[in-house]
């Protein structure tokens, strides 16, 4: 099986490869100019200089070994990881594994949205739920990456997303969609109004309850969101800081 995987995402970036000596060599049939030559073959030869970072050879008779996490995802999307995109998940992981908050920038281009969130999705979320938060205008282009690595396949995932503003009550309702989401350790998408909406109502219904003010029959759901963020802080936060 893991020789059907590697052959194949090697033939998806192989066409890619082939996709770029076309280009060239229709820009030299028609003349073009020296420098729109040269961009287009650097990157053909850095798509054929392409290696597989995440398999390593080891010095014995077992042959290079592999995430075959990494190379299940490869397979679904049609990527080769690139050698940068490996070592920082590979950070990132660790600092979240760890409790630990981490930020990075990264450049346009570099693969923040289609290989970088993906992957911390499927590497963090085989124990817990996994929170990202994005920016307003790129909800939808996230959520549909999303849903396009994990709708189906070996990689299926259930992705949710959560809005919230001041108006939204808190309901029962909203705390069972919340565990379920937990419970199948699934992937949560929101933006950083939302969440900073549903933490100032939890602030103002945690001083109403304390303060006695809360109704009595909806301070039950009250006290279980307390406990359930408790429980969840920890991970949840060193999740999205470092998503």
């Amino acid at each position: 099986t893991a020789g059907v995987l590697l052959i194949v995402s090697r033939s998806a970036h192989t066409s890619r490869a082939l996709v770029t000596s076309r280009k060239l060599r229709d820009e030299m049939a028609r003349g073009a100019p020296p420098s729109e030559r040269a961009v287009l073959a650097d990157q053909l030869a850095a798509l054929l200089a392409t290696r597989r970072t995440h398999c390593k050879r080891d010095d014995g008779d077992d042959g290079p070994t592999f995430d075959p996490r990494l190379l299940v995802f490869e397979f679904s999307t049609g990527f080769v990881l690139r050698p940068q995109q490996v070592s920082l998940v590979g950070r990132l992981v660790a600092a979240a594994r760890g409790g630990k908050s981490v930020c990075h920038q990264m450049l346009m281009g570099e693969g923040k949205t289609t290989v970088i969130s993906p992957l911390l999705a499927l590497l963090l979320g085989e124990d817990s739920l996994v929170m990202q938060i994005v920016p307003a205008q790129l909800l939808n282009f996230a959520l549909s990456v999303l849903r396009g690595c994990f709708g189906c396949g070996a990689m299926r995932k259930a992705v949710w997303t959560f809005a919230f503003d001041r108006r939204t009550p808190v309901t029962a309702e909203l705390l069972e969609k919340a565990r379920a989401a937990v419970a199948e350790r699934a992937v949560m998408l929101s933006t950083p109004t939302a969440v900073k909406a549903f933490m100032l109502k939890l602030v103002e219904l945690l001083h109403l309850l304390d303060s006695g003010q809360y109704p009595r029959n909806r301070a039950g759901v009250a006290r279980r969101m307390r406990a359930m963020m408790r429980m969840r802080s920890a991970c949840s936060t060193g999740e999205a800081g470092t998503c």
